[in-house]
């Protein structure tokens, strides 16, 4: 029976381990394949481990290369990354690609090239296939050039690395189109940028220098002509070599090219065609028909042959005879000097070697219009003729110079005599001026009245000149040194004022004020042309003049009481100054002259400045005097109610021994609240937090007198409201009187308790 059952265990654990076995058999070992390899599992109709490692008749490189045929290729021709490799490395490729590492591991990584000689991807040496990478090839990504490089499945059929060749049309389209022998590199190299031909070396016979060398190949070669790059370097037969004339037109004449060659003067080594004149001979030059002498000679060409016009070689050498001047030089004189439609010869003025000076003197201008005497025989061309000011760069003016005075000259008077000028018939400066000299002027012959217009009468008639136009030590701009009489004022041309300072400051011209006294207006309402003191024996109005009336004591003040007289030498014969010199203000406020008794404590009627309402007080008469009746809410602030009205005045305001410097007589009162009169009967205990007197009308209205505190109302201002019980209670019960240190006990009202516990405790 035991032997029985050790049978039985014994069968039953070699099927478990057949069964173990078995289920093994289906699984990859000892990890899950790439990502890319189990897309293909059981490709190969065998067991999976099979697909990939081969069987006893296939080798696990075989096995790979059935699937990777063009690795199998490089190894069979010993080219390409993997026909590079030792031999035994070349079949060993878990080495450099290993396996069961899960589904997002690389089987192309860094340790692939490690395992090939290269410390990662990034170091990998083109230079090992046959391609070495230079200039702007050494900076690009791998997938720049191999989009696949870091995919991680490859779309099927493609590959990662291989399939590009070493030839730029493998990966750069050729724009000869396969006509060109020869590598691309020969011509471009990597180095520097396509367009450049780098490493193209031109035919020694025609070296590209100077202005060849800046040109681009297409613009000597150009396609599909007969000269382009491809037709030269192609099998066709090149054609014959080029002259200059075949590429530039000739833009000389026949004289200048018979016998010469174009390098005679445009040598290849010129940056510039038109570089040639600088080879140009003085012969050449002369053989123009223009000679290059004084004062052409020592020109620079492009002074004569500016570059860049518009016409070409044609503009630029138009071909000129040596006394053509207009050919080149403008006409400074915009045409003013050609007769008859024809050509006027600049050498009719200027000499031949130089513009300046010129030969036109005074006996030639003799011949024209305009005689040159006195000072104009010694100024200077300019000084006449000028370039007028508009248009911007028009010529000097020569012909049609007016000949006029005011002309040229500015009118030293402003137009003063313009006027008398027109109804004179065209009266001119040369009335009283010569051309030797502006001063020279017969003075006793001047007529002030019909020229200026302010006849001389009174005290003027009796002045000097220099009275009213002051000698300057310095001429002005204009040359005049005899001065102008003051602006005439804009009312009237003959006011007085044009010339003298008004001593009134216009005071008695404002609105209000006469006009016109006895049908004089201006100064003359009070003064003569005789003399500005004359005045003084005329009554003057001072209400009308002034708008203040003197009333009451201000009839008995003296005139300098609020009218000093001026020091200032301008207004002599003691002159009165005005009232604002002492009193500065307005003259209808008090406070203008009069110190304020009150310090600015009674305030003025309609919102005014304090001390400017004395006369809702008191009169001109005296300042005693007071107006009844007094309001004395209106005029300090404070009502005089309930216990307040029937108090005298010297209760709260008491008559002084001695006035104040102001003339006041009874003092200040103490303030306006009620703690500045009366003492406090609650210590303090009713005053603000934020200090200050405490508010009393808030619990004893003046109207209703001190006690009782009817304005005091317990629910609404205490903290403690009370109910049927407190409110029956007297007063006391709560709000005991307690001594105070140093005076009368006082009833205490705060801070009280407002807690049952806070007055009854506990039992």
């Amino acid at each position: 029976m035991k032997t029985a059952t050790r049978v039985s265990l014994t069968l039953i654990t070699a099927a478990a381990v057949v069964a173990l076995v078995v289920l093994d058999a289906g699984r990859t070992s000892p990890g899950d394949v790439s990502a890319v390899h189990a897309g293909i599992r059981g490709a190969f109709g065998r067991s999976d481990c099979e697909a990939c490692h081969g069987s006893r008749a296939v080798a696990l490189a075989d096995a790979c290369l059935e699937c990777h045929a063009a690795i199998g290729a490089q190894l069979a021709a010993a080219e390409g990354l993997h026909g590079l490799l030792e031999p035994a490395a070349a079949r060993d490729c878990a080495s450099c690609h290993a396996e069961h590492h899960g589904r997002d591991f690389a089987i192309v990584s860094d340790h692939s090239f490690l395992k090939a000689g290269f410390a990662d991807r990034a170091s990998f040496d083109h230079g090992r296939l046959g391609y070495a990478m230079e200039g702007v090839h050494t900076v690009l990504g791998c997938a720049e050039c191999h989009p696949h490089a870091d995919a991680g499945v490859l779309p099927e059929g493609e590959t990662r690395f291989l399939g590009l060749g070493a030839d730029c049309a493998s990966c750069h389209a050729d724009p000869h189109q396969g006509r060109m022998a020869g590598t691309c590199e020969s011509c471009h190299g990597q180095k520097e940028p396509f367009a450049l031909v780098a490493e193209f070396v031109h035919n020694p016979r025609f070296p590209l220098e100077g202005a060849h060398g800046h040109t681009a190949c297409l613009d000597c070669h150009p396609k599909e002509a007969l000269h382009s790059v491809e037709a030269l370097a192609g099998t066709t037969p090149p054609p014959a070599w080029r002259a200059c004339a075949d590429c530039h037109p000739n833009q000389h004449e026949a004289r200048f090219t018979a016998g010469a060659a174009c390098e005679d003067c445009h040598p290849n080594s010129h940056k510039s065609f038109a570089e040639a004149a600088a080879l140009l001979t003085p012969e050449a030059h002369a053989a123009s028909g223009f000679p290059l002498a004084d004062p052409h000679a020592g020109l620079a060409c492009e002074e004569c042959h500016p570059r860049g016009l518009e016409g070409g070689f044609e503009a630029r050498f138009p071909g000129r005879a040596a006394d053509d001047c207009a050919a080149c030089h403008e006409d400074p004189h915009g045409g003013q000097f050609l007769a008859g439609g024809g050509a006027a010869s600049c050498l009719a003025c200027h000499e031949r070697h130089a513009f300046l000076p010129h030969v036109f003197g005074p006996e030639r201008h003799a011949l024209t219009s305009f005689a040159l005497t006195g000072a104009h025989a010694e100024a200077e061309c300019a000084a006449c003729h000028e370039t007028p000011a508009a248009p911007p760069g028009a010529p000097r003016l020569f012909r049609g110079t007016p000949g006029q005075c005011a002309d040229c000259h500015a009118d030293a008077h402003a137009g003063a005599f313009n006027a008398d000028a027109a109804s004179d018939g065209g009266r001119s400066c040369s009335v009283c001026h010569s051309t030797a000299h502006f001063g020279d002027v017969d003075r006793a012959a001047f007529a002030h009245a019909p020229l200026t217009g302010f006849a001389l009468e009174g005290a003027h008639a009796r002045a000097e000149c220099e009275a009213c136009h002051p000698r300057a030590q310095v001429p002005d701009a204009l040359g005049r040194s005899f001065g102008r009489a003051a602006a005439a004022s804009a009312d009237d041309p003959s006011g007085c004022t044009a010339c003298h300072q008004d001593p009134h400051g216009a005071a008695f011209d404002g609105a209000g004020r006469p006009s016109a006294v006895n049908g004089a207006t201006g100064c003359a309402r009070c003064h003569t042309l005789e003399s500005f003191a004359a005045a003084r024996g005329r009554g003057f109005d001072h209400g009308a003049w002034t708008g203040f009336a003197l009333t009451g004591s201000h009839r008995l003040a003296a005139c300098t009481a609020c009218h000093e007289e001026s020091a200032d030498p301008a207004f002599p014969h003691g002159k009165l100054g005005p009232s604002s010199a002492k009193f500065p203000g307005p003259p209808q406020d008090c406070s203008t002259c009069h110190a304020d008794a009150h310090g600015g404590a009674l305030a003025a009627a309609d919102g005014g400045a304090p001390g400017t309402d004395c006369a809702a007080c008191h009169a001109t008469t005296s300042f005693r005097a007071l107006k009844e009746p007094f309001d004395h809410a209106r005029v300090t602030g404070f009502a005089l109610e309930g216990s307040h009205a029937p108090l005298a005045c010297a209760d709260c305001h008491a008559r002084l021994r001695q006035p104040e410097a102001g003339g006041r007589r009874f003092a200040r009162a103490a303030g306006d609240s009620c703690a500045d009169c009366h003492a406090d009967p609650h210590a303090g205990q009713f005053r603000p937090a934020a200090g200050g007197p405490a508010d009393c009308a808030r619990c004893h209205p003046v109207s209703s007198g001190f006690a009782p505190a009817a304005g005091f109302d317990h629910q609404r201002d205490a903290r403690f409201a009370l109910d049927e019980t407190h409110r029956a209670l007297d007063c006391a019960a709560c709000h005991q009187s307690y001594p105070v240190s140093g005076g009368q006990p006082v009833v205490r009202y705060k801070p009280l308790g407002v807690t049952c516990k806070d007055c009854h405790g506990f039992r």
